[in-house]
């Protein structure tokens, strides 16, 4: 089943490109003045000095005209200017206001949506259940069977941190920092990101027969609207280490995805993976992979020791829309009540980037899949070519000795919270 990025991005993207369509008016207001001004000309050599201000009345009649037509107006049948959605467009189709819950239907049983906004500002907003409530498909954060029946028994020593658990390093050992019955034989230290950007690869979309970078645009860009969902608490991605120890060559540790977090308060959520964290006291923990990175882009973070990196593992990792990331690894530099020069690397392929439907507005093609924003060659049906681009390097496609996709690389800072199983 597709996943499906609710619209928070490129959702404000039309008024920051309305600026830039407005040269083309420009123009043709210049050129109605100046066959007015020459109108104009003709009667004065008439010497009919009526007919000379009739013209001009009527070139500033007919550029008010143009510049009045080029307001958006709400209930027109399309987006326009910095509306979100529009009335006129029927229900279901890309473009639509939401006018109840219903029109917010969610993929996740957890989250529930409503309506915030009205008019041609209205759009879908999502908050998590952090009730228990049985047979509805839900189990909310950090609840377990005994709570609601929705919620699966843990599996202790497989590796995935799950409800009940506060570890899991994947054995059933005691004496290794997660006790054989995977509760935490010391105390657990989380770190939650408060910054991440895309290094690499970008995505690209095509607007008014142009191709643009979305990747960092004033106010709309792809990581602008990443950092917004950050420091609103929409999103929640924590590094837990059960036990904190950088002088131990490893320790327990877990990638919390989708958190639950208020203040610096934070707890388990959906989706953890439990794995472990290497350390090192010298050198740097996680290199880019060979021949992944393109020129141009942003550098990917190289967390130099005292650092750490995490084995291997596939991630579901939530940034918008959930991307699945084969391989993922996540490593930093331990700086005292932080976590910096941060990394999350990872290989998304092409089947995972064709299983995710990104919610785009109409003027820049209406909904795609990643892999429609992403650069591949022309025979792939991937992102658009800007005119920089050569034919020799249209592609962002990198190999893993197995199949193609991209190599991601997520930049990130995080910050220490307090953690409450």
């Amino acid at each position: 089943m597709k996943n499906s990025w609710r619209a928070w991005w490129m959702a404000g993207a039309l008024s920051v490109f309305a600026m830039a369509c407005g040269d083309d008016d420009g123009g043709t207001d210049a050129g109605a003045e100046d066959a007015s001004a020459e109108d104009a000309a003709l009667d004065v050599s008439s010497d009919d000095a009526g007919e000379e201000d009739a013209s001009v009345e009527d070139a500033a009649t007919e550029d008010g005209g143009e510049e009045d037509a080029a307001l958006p107006v709400c209930g027109d049948g399309e987006v326009n200017g910095e509306e979100v959605c529009d009335t006129e467009i029927a229900a279901g189709e890309v473009g639509a206001c939401p006018a109840s819950e219903e029109d917010c239907p969610s993929d996740d049983a957890c989250s529930v949506g409503s309506v915030e906004g009205e008019d041609c500002d209205a759009m879908c907003v999502y908050s998590l259940i952090n009730t228990a409530t049985d047979d509805d498909g839900c189990c909310p954060a950090g609840l377990s069977r005994t709570e609601d029946n929705d919620c699966e028994p843990a599996e202790c020593g497989n590796g995935i941190l799950e409800t009940g658990e506060s570890c899991d390093d994947g054995n059933n050992e005691d004496g290794d920092g997660c006790a054989a019955d995977c509760d935490a034989e010391e105390d657990a230290e989380a770190y939650r990101v408060t910054e991440m950007t895309l290094a690499d690869p970008h995505v690209f979309l095509e607007f008014a027969g142009t191709c643009i970078d979305g990747t960092d645009i004033a106010s709309v860009g792809f990581n602008q609207q990443l950092e917004r969902v950050i420091s609103t608490n929409m999103l929640n991605m924590i590094l837990l280490f059960t036990p904190f120890d950088t002088e131990a060559e490893s320790t327990p540790f877990a990638l919390h995805t989708r958190a639950a977090c208020s203040g610096s308060v934070c707890s388990a959520a959906l989706g953890p993976v439990g794995t472990t964290a290497e350390n090192q006291a010298e050198g740097v923990c996680l290199d880019a992979v060979e021949d992944s990175l393109t020129d141009g882009y942003g550098e990917p973070n190289a967390p130099a020791a005292s650092c750490f990196a995490s084995t291997e593992q596939t991630v579901n990792l939530t940034v918008g829309t959930s991307i699945t990331l084969d391989r993922a690894q996540a490593a930093g530099t331990y700086a005292g009540r932080s976590i910096t020069d941060g990394v999350v690397r990872g290989f998304l392929t092409f089947e995972a980037a064709r299983a995710t439907t990104v919610s785009i507005m109409p003027e820049f093609g209406g909904d795609r899949t990643l892999y429609e924003l992403l650069r591949s060659s022309d025979e792939e049906g991937g992102a658009c070519r800007t005119r920089a681009m050569e034919a020799s390097d249209a592609d962002d496609i990198d190999g893993d000795g197995e199949e193609d996709g991209w190599w991601v690389y997520l930049n990130y800072t995080a910050q220490r919270v307090i953690w409450v199983d």
